[in-house]
């Protein structure tokens, strides 16, 4: 056995009605997050903290297209895709 490739993703659930859909988001993926404001954000996927309490948030951190960073909380977030190229 030889293992010739390790990737670390995040695998998003979403439930929407009956019905739950999982995807996969690999860091550099390009990605859009709509807050929970209506707000759409695209960036690439860069890092994920995940919390070290329960009743604290995990944060996604993107960057983004002017190479800014940005974070949000799991919590405020409404909806998330990936964006293919």
């Amino acid at each position: 056995m030889k293992i010739t490739d390790i990737e670390p993703c995040i695998k998003v659930t979403i439930e929407q009605d009956d019905s739950v859909i999982e995807i996969l988001i690999e860091f550099g993926d390009q990605i859009r997050i709509i807050n929970n404001e209506s707000k759409k954000i695209e960036g690439r996927f860069y890092f994920f903290e995940s919390a070290s309490e329960v009743d604290q948030d995990d944060i996604i951190y993107l960057v983004l297209e002017d190479e800014n960073q940005f974070s949000i909380g799991v919590s405020f977030i409404e909806n998330i895709e990936k964006i293919e190229k």
